[in-house]
């Protein structure tokens, strides 16, 4: 597939809603130094390593050192210049959705409504909840290597992919999974480089690298016995029902996305922050909201229509069952309602504007 840009207006737009998104998080969220209840997990390592780059620092967070680098090389206090990185990284984001939903043949207010929707996801709003955080430089390096790669610029996926092992291990093990999902031997390629590279960097740092804090434990026993309950609020709070558009994407998209599953299974098996980690998987699904119509009958054009609504409802309706999960806590719970109404919004919507103009609904190209 040979990739060209279009329509750089819808990417321009796409491109300052996602920088607005990110100055009202700022607005609800100033930002700070990590607290002490963070000191000790991932935002306070990120804020030492961006504070003094190749300190001591524990383990497994020395070895992701590209995005503290960035942030490093900002010249503002450090907690101002995670916030400025996660503003202009929410931009490129959203940017970069757009341009995935135009490589998908979406029109444009789909394209749209999806930079819109990735605006809310868990990663998203919890960097900015949360200090220090860089679950939005990685979703960009993500978005970046699924829109090179399903271009046909595996090249740059690669250099992406790479980049990725030194920033967030999920972020490398999707980008393997994309470039897998063209050529395997291209994925081993990258593997064999970015383990050879982190190999090299954990010699060189030395001594200066700190065993782990904590044990790691199996994900299972944070969740205790409701495990089940466990799978089923973090399918519904942090992707709602988006991948139910999987159904409608072409082939050759799907089976990326299902290659992309690879890393995120993986990192799910040995952490407890599954519903933030399966949110990495919405800035691929929201461009695939609306559904073709394959048929001009009613009874196609309603049963398509109404597939979207008819999840949501289903999905939306556990909101009442009882919290057992002690780690699902209401703030989780506003993002999954927000992500479920926007869904909603941008079906709706998407189709009233382009009925007219496609006809009956928008289909999707292989």
């Amino acid at each position: 597939m040979n990739y060209r840009f279009s329509n750089p207006g819808s990417c321009a737009t796409a491109l300052v809603m996602g920088a607005v998104a990110g100055l009202i998080y700022l607005i609800i969220y100033p930002p700070n130094a990590p607290s002490e209840m963070w000191i000790t997990t991932d935002p306070g390592s990120y804020y030492r390593m961006a504070g003094h780059p190749f300190r001591p620092e524990y383990l497994p967070f020395v070895l992701r050192p590209a995005i503290p680098l960035i942030v490093r090389a900002i010249p503002l206090p450090t907690c101002w210049s995670f916030a400025v990185l996660n503003v202009l990284s929410l931009a490129l984001l959203t940017a970069l959705v757009e341009r995935l939903g135009a490589l998908l043949s979406r029109p444009v207010s789909v394209r749209l409504g999806a930079g819109a929707l990735v605006c809310t996801i868990l990663p998203v709003s919890g960097a900015f909840r949360v200090p220090a955080m860089i679950d939005i430089p990685v979703l960009c390096l993500v978005v970046g290597t699924v829109l090179s790669v399903h271009a046909g610029l595996i090249r740059i996926g690669f250099i992406l992919t790479i980049f990725s092992a030194f920033s967030h291990p999920l972020g490398f093990m999707m980008g393997l999974g994309v470039l897998a999902s063209r050529s395997r031997k291209v994925a081993l390629t990258s593997a064999a480089l970015g383990v050879a590279l982190l190999t090299g960097y954990y010699f060189l740092m030395g001594d200066r690298i700190l065993p782990y804090r904590y044990a790691p434990k199996p994900s299972v026993v944070f969740q205790g016995t409701a495990i089940l309950r466990s799978v089923l609020t973090t399918l519904v709070y942090s992707i709602g029902p988006l991948p139910v558009g999987l159904a409608v994407a072409p082939r050759t998209y799907r089976r990326l996305v299902s290659y992309c599953l690879f890393g995120i299974v993986v990192a799910i098996a040995g952490a407890s922050a599954w519903g933030r980690f399966l949110g990495f998987l919405c800035p691929l699904l929201a461009p695939l909201a609306l559904h073709k119509v394959t048929s001009s009958s009613p009874v196609a054009i309603i049963s398509r229509w109404l597939l979207f609504p008819v999840a949501m409802i289903a999905t939306g309706s556990l909101f009442l069952l009882p919290n057992t999960v002690p780690l699902w806590t209401p703030p989780s719970k506003m993002a999954g309602g927000i992500l479920l109404i926007l869904s909603a919004a941008a079906i709706s919507c998407s189709c009233f504007l382009e009925k007219h103009r496609a006809g009956l609904c928008p289909s999707l190209k292989e």
